[in-house]
């Protein structure tokens, strides 16, 4: 056979830099036979369906028999019509310190000893991510080039298929899908930190969760919700500085609610606290590196970490990971969990970190661990159970509907809050009426959300879990805070357990009226002000408020105080930034009904940054 080439990978000492003509002889069959032993789609782990517009690979096993000895070899992957000829080799030495490929073949070709049976190599491009659901399908072809004389040249193609999703988060919401993950991070008890530790954390973290979770690039939002107002823990605490079992309950659920009234369509929500902030601030949770109340909560605690690389950051998945669902009532670093190894979690195999082309496979020289497992010096990725579940429950294949014949009320939700004590009774906190809101994944359980009609006939039932577990430590006392549907003409929300009912809320007839008198358009406002509202009820409920700010005209929002009984809240404004776009919501709640009102115009702020000149608009 004939055939010429550029390339100057093909023989040994061609630098002459011009065509080559290459006269190979494949009549007498060599000593060696190349064939693909696998071909394996991967976007976080091998064997696992895959993510429509998710970052992709495609793992190949080359093998060779016969004692001859190979280099140069090329390999072809042909997926959607398109083919790749650039891959990794995946040996050591073209393996760096944190385990991801280094050069393509271009540098680092494939090239088989004499001993040697199987290579593994891997391709990588935007070209191999799925742009629809369905079936992947791909070929490899190894010595496509036809340069290696093999005794069998039948045997060097093979093809594999996978199964492509597309996921929502959440899945469903009043019969629509919502495909983007949106999660929200904030700063919590900063004091001295320095910001960037804070920017770090947020950057380092949220790419691991794109590149761990079964969601699309395009699909996953995450927010630096830097400037979010009052965090702190500060008026929280008890004598002795720090916060007990009841303190630390009273806070997070202020932050959780805070956080959900900023950002109704958030997924889930990390507040990212000082290196040590449990050993100096908590009276309970003294061996905790992060916090969340599962299930039945979307706010996870995460504290900054003396580790390097992803054990410094993994804490926040860990959280989330709870929030959506996983080891809930045990932890996997726990003896409750019969597959740990090294007293740490569930080993990870056959992982991979696309965008990073970092291999995640647990050995002797390499631990890597599912971040659900303790927190440790180690690698840590997610195990094949953790992301089938995920994925099981944000794959879309269709639409079903939880409520009784019922579908919530388009763009709304109710924001249920209240605690469990561990003498079974539920003390419940205000409840809001939220407009343009996600409903939360209620994971299933032992206790029910009903809703009654005038006649107490039920219109719909949600059944949910609570545990008096957080991080394996028993409490006697956990908050739940949570988006349920809008059922129209409900008049009775029940909270029971098992055939019990324990508490109620009324849902009366009319929502309150509320309205901004001050700050209402036009002002100029430095240091301090007053903000103040008018409110009334026609059914002559107990009204309480919280009150929110906007710097950039009703596009965002940020919750300063929640719980409120008097008309006027004192704002210092010396620390936000000057402008001219501000603008004050105040909502007003009756338990479940809400009013609310936002500020006729825009006004200006003079803080601690360059004032713009006052622009007044009309709405």
């Amino acid at each position: 056979m004939a055939f010429s080439s550029w390339a100057s990978n093909l023989v040994g000492g061609d630098t002459n830099g011009v065509l080559d003509v290459f006269v190979h002889d494949r009549g007498g069959g060599g000593g060696v036979d190349l064939s693909v032993e696998s071909v394996t789609p991967v976007q976080v782990l091998a064997e696992q369906p895959l993510v429509q517009g998710k970052a992709t690979a495609v793992r190949v096993v080359v093998s060779k028999t016969g004692n001859e000895a190979v280099d140069n070899v090329s390999v072809r992957l042909t997926y959607n019509s398109q083919d790749f000829t650039a891959f990794y080799v995946a040996d050591s030495a073209n393996i760096d310190a944190d385990y991801s490929l280094v050069n393509d073949n271009s540098t680092y070709p494939l090239a088989s000893a004499t001993t040697e049976a199987t290579k593994t190599i891997y391709f990588f491009g935007d070209g191999l991510t799925p742009a629809e659901a369905g079936q992947y399908s791909v070929t490899a072809t190894v010595d496509y080039l036809g340069t290696i004389a093999e005794s069998d040249e039948t045997n060097n193609s093979s093809s594999a298929t996978a199964t492509v999703y597309a996921t929502s988060w959440p899945l469903e919401k009043a019969g629509h899908f919502f495909q983007w993950l949106d999660i929200v991070y904030v700063k919590a008890d900063w004091g001295q930190t320095p910001t960037s530790d804070f920017d770090n954390y947020f950057n380092n973290s949220s790419a691991f969760l794109q590149g761990v979770f079964p969601v699309s690039a395009s699909g996953f939002f995450p927010e630096k919700f830097a400037t979010f107002s009052g965090a702190d823990s500060m008026e929280y605490r008890g004598p002795d500085g720090r916060l007990d079992e009841g303190e630390m309950r009273e806070w997070f659920m202020d932050l959780n609610r805070r956080l959900i009234l900023s950002r109704p369509c958030a997924d889930g929500f990390v507040a990212v606290l000082p290196r040590d902030w449990f050993q100096n601030y908590s009276t309970w949770c003294t061996s905790c590196t992060g916090l969340t109340y599962q299930p039945g909560t979307q706010l996870g605690l995460a504290q900054l970490s003396p580790y390097s690389g992803i054990a410094g950051y993994k804490t926040s998945a860990h959280e989330l990971g709870h929030v959506f669902g996983l080891w809930l009532g045990c932890e996997q670093y726990e003896d409750c969990n019969p597959n740990r190894v090294d007293g740490i979690g569930n080993p990870v195999y056959n992982g991979l970190w696309v965008e990073q082309r970092r291999l995640m496979h647990y050995s002797a020289e390499h631990r890597v661990y599912s971040f659900m497992g303790a927190s440790a010096d180690a690698d840590f990725w997610i195990d094949a159970g953790d992301y089938g579940k995920l994925l099981n429950d944000h794959k879309v294949t269709g639409f079903s509907s939880t409520a009784l014949e019922q579908v919530s009320s388009e763009e709304k939700a109710i924001l249920v809050a209240g605690t469990l004590f561990d003498d079974g009774h539920i003390e419940l906190e205000d409840w809001y009426e939220l407009s343009g809101a996600q409903t939360d994944e209620l994971r299933p359980g032992d206790y029910y959300l009903r809703y009654l009609d005038d006649a107490d006939q039920v219109l719909s039932e949600l059944s949910f879990g609570l545990s008096l577990i957080a991080e394996g430590i028993t409490v006697t006392q956990v908050p739940f805070i949570f988006r349920a549907p809008y059922i129209t003409d409900t008049a009775t929300i029940v909270i029971g357990e098992g055939t019990t009912d324990i508490v109620s809320r009324t849902v009366s007839a009319h929502a309150p009226v509320v309205t901004v008198v001050s700050p209402n358009g036009g002002e100029r406002i430095a240091g301090s002000t007053t903000i103040s509202w008018t409110a009334t009820d026609q059914d002559g409920d107990a009204l309480t408020f919280a009150v929110l700010y906007s710097s950039d005209g009703g596009t965002t929002w940020n919750a300063l105080v929640t719980g409120l009984t008097a008309q006027s809240y004192g704002w210092d404004i010396s620390g936000l930034s000057s402008g001219n776009n501000y603008l004050i919501k105040v909502m007003a709640t009756d338990g479940v009904n809400t009013g609310q009102d936002v500020s006729d115009a825009a006004f200006a702020v003079f803080g601690n940054s360059v004032y713009l000149p006052l622009i007044v608009r009309n709405f």
